[in-house]
C-alpha cells in the first residue's frame, strides 16, 4: 500500500496499484524502483527523503503483517547545495520477498519525474504519475530462463533470454480530486 501521503495513497491510481500487488496478478514481487524528482522547495524542517519519500513506500501484502520487511537498508543522501540537509537521496532496501527495493528523490533536478516500477513474476506495473492519459501501464513481459536461445561456448547453459513485451492497455481511471476518492 502506499502510505503516509494521503494525497497520493487515496488516488485512483495508487488505489489500482495496491489492488494489483495485494491481488496477486503481478506475481510474487521481485522489485520496486521508484523516482521523485523536480525542482522543488528545499524545506525548512525535513530533508528530502522524509518530504518525498514516504509516498513512495509500497506494502506487498506478502508479508505476514501486510509489508515487505527489509533485511539490508542502504541510505545516502547529499547536501550539494549547503541547504543544511539533504536535497538528493537514494535508498535501497533488501527484502526476503522483494529483491530489492530502490528509492531516488531529488529536490534540485530541473525535470520532474514521478515513477514507480514494480516488477513481479508475471506483471510489471507502470505508475508514471505525470500522464493523465495513461498513469498505470501493465506489462505481460518478464524473463524466461528456460529459453534455449544461442548456446554458450563450453556448453554453459544459456543466459536468461526476454520475453517479448506485451504491454496492455492501462486500466482507465478517471482524473478527480485526491481525496474525493
Amino acid at each position: 500500500m502506499l502510505k503516509l501521503d494521503h494525497t497520493t495513497a487515496t488516488r485512483r491510481p495508487s488505489k489500482r496499484l495496491r489492488e494489483l500487488v495485494r491481488g496477486g496478478e503481478i506475481g510474487t514481487l521481485q522489485y520496486v524502483d521508484s523516482v521523485s524528482d523536480h525542482l522543488g522547495l528545499v524545506q525548512p524542517d525535513v530533508d528530502v527523503l522524509w518530504d518525498l519519500a514516504p509516498a513512495r513506500s509500497v506494502h506487498s501484502g506478502q508479508h505476514p503483517a501486510g509489508r515487505v520487511s527489509a533485511v539490508a537498508v542502504a541510505a545516502h543522501g547529499s547536501d550539494p547545495i549547503g541547504a543544511g540537509r539533504a536535497c538528493v537521496h537514494t535508498c535501497r532496501c533488501g527484502c526476503p520477498t522483494a529483491g530489492i527495493a530502490h528509492v531516488h528523490v531529488n529536490w534540485l533536478s530541473p525535470t520532474k519525474i514521478r515513477t514507480m516500477i514494480i516488477g513481479g513474476s508475471r506483471r510489471t506495473v507502470v505508475w508514471d504519475d505525470l500522464n493523465p492519459a495513461q498513469r498505470l501501464s501493465i506489462y505481460d513481459s518478464g524473463v524466461d530462463r528456460t529459453h534455449a536461445g544461442h548456446a554458450r561456448p563450453g556448453g554453459a547453459q544459456p543466459g536468461a533470454g526476454l520475453l517479448p513485451d506485451r504491454r496492455q492497455a492501462g486500466p482507465a481511471l478517471p482524473e478527480g480530486e485526491a481525496l474525493r476518492g
